[in-house]
């Protein structure tokens, strides 16, 4: 799941450095535009590489992701959801999350707020359906270990009683 995530993070901040490119903002504004992108795109690598304590790196990505919308930087909108969902996935379920990003969203930056609000509910059911079908194949493994023992234990049965009865 955290691969998933971390590829859909990497793929949305290209798509940031395009739409900065493309704006036509001043060469300098550019540059500052994708140096932020490339910073969170690399907290994001380190923190699926070094499998530190991603708590602190979904928080931070969330706290900067924040402050540079706060700024101005639209195009860190495209992140906002993922990051969003990083930090309270297991804490809520999928409406409460788009409710909060819909929010966020309306507050930090109110242009093309209807297409980014399709996105973010967009990417937010993608999010939760990718945790969904990770947690089945938990499920799953964990019930596929507890028929392996299940097996065993009854084939030492068989052969217990086969034993007895020779």
């Amino acid at each position: 799941m955290n691969k998933t995530i971390s590829m859909l993070m990497i793929l949305m901040s290209i798509v940031g450095i395009l739409d900065v490119i493309f704006l036509g903002y001043e060469d300098i504004d550019v540059i500052i535009r994708i140096t932020c992108i490339l910073g969170i795109s690399i907290l994001e690598l380190l923190n699926s590489l070094l499998k530190s304590d991603e708590k602190i790196i979904n928080y931070l990505q969330l706290i900067i992701i924040l402050v540079l919308m706060n700024f101005g930087f639209s195009e860190m909108s495209f992140l906002l959801p993922i990051a969003t969902f990083k930090v309270i996935k297991n804490k809520t379920n999928r409406f409460t999350s788009i409710l909060i990003n819909i929010g966020i969203m309306a507050y930090l930056a109110r242009v093309n707020f209807f297409y980014m609000a399709v996105y973010i509910i967009i990417v937010n059911l993608y999010l939760y359906e990718v945790k969904k079908q990770y947690e089945d194949g938990l499920e799953l493994n964990a019930f596929n270990r507890g028929q392996r023992y299940e097996s065993h234990l009854m084939e030492n049965k068989i052969r217990n009683l086969e034993r007895y009865l020779e």
